[in-house]
């Protein structure tokens, strides 16, 4: 997906002042119009084939499509019950859909998410909402993910609720739940322009390296070097992975391999 970043959030960047010339930033919105990213590259990771390979990413489609039921003016969410009900009712836009009856899908609203929380139990609700959705797949239970998934965008396109300007937007709020999911909360897709845009300025000052870092098995792997800053004048680049630290002159050097994000900010700083 060209023209996009995979950002773990652990940047090591802050902005601190900027002087007169200053980059005008554009909307979100503009800014993913301007990708190619669209629903399409979406359903390559929310689909019955990909969704039902492993626990994790089971639950990360699960939240990633509760994200996707919610855009509209009708906001759905549903989830799994300990007794099969025979008289659900469903969404008209769903009827067609053969949902398992250990499924519920009710309207979001503070009223149905308190029956949410009786319906599942358990004293730690978020916990035992993703335990009991591990207990589903454990079972060998499925989701119809894929015709959620064609519904719940035809309901969008229905009640123009989607338009050519947010399209693609909408789509990355979705693959970026599922990313949050399944390999942290700080994970997510972002267009290079807009990080670029925000950080080009040459007459403004950072704190920090100006890096944006994932985690991979080697060490950290560098994202993104924002311009005019540490990072870039000292000729680390992107693609680079960052296998060892030494936070002082003459400390010991610190191996970066599993670490996390959140732990080796303070080292490299």
């Amino acid at each position: 997906m060209r023209g996009l970043v995979l950002s773990s959030i652990g940047v090591l960047l802050v902005l601190l002042s900027s002087c007169s010339s200053v980059t005008q930033l554009k909307s979100s919105e503009e800014y993913w119009a301007e990708t190619e990213f669209d629903w399409a590259d979406v359903q390559k990771i929310i689909n019955d084939e990909n969704c039902h390979q492993e626990a994790e990413k089971f639950f990360s489609c699960i939240e990633a499509t509760n994200s996707l039921m919610a855009l509209g003016k009708e906001k759905w969410f549903f989830y799994p019950v300990k007794k099969s009900d025979t008289n659900l009712k469903y969404p008209a836009h769903f009827a067609q859909i053969q949902f398992p009856k250990s499924l519920k899908i009710i309207k979001r609203s503070r009223k149905n998410i308190k029956s949410v929380k009786a319906d599942i139990g358990g004293k730690d609700f978020n916990n035992t909402y993703k335990k009991s959705w591990g207990e589903y797949f454990e079972k060998g239970q499925r989701v119809p993910f894929n015709q959620i998934f064609q519904k719940s965008i035809n309901y969008l396109n229905t009640t123009k609720d989607m338009n050519e300007l947010n399209r693609n937007l909408l789509a990355s709020a979705v693959y970026n739940k599922y990313l949050e999911n399944l390999l942290g909360k700080y994970t997510y897709l972002v267009p290079r322009q807009q990080l670029y845009d925000r950080y080009s300025d040459d007459k403004k000052t950072f704190a920090g390296l100006g890096i944006m870092l994932q985690e991979v098995e080697e060490g950290l792997l560098v994202n993104v070097v924002y311009p005019n800053t540490p990072a870039e004048k000292s000729g680390i680049q992107e693609g680079d992975v960052i296998t060892s630290v030494v936070p002082l002159p003459g400390a010991k050097k610190v191996g970066m391999n599993n670490k996390r994000i959140e732990d080796a900010v303070d080292l490299i700083r």
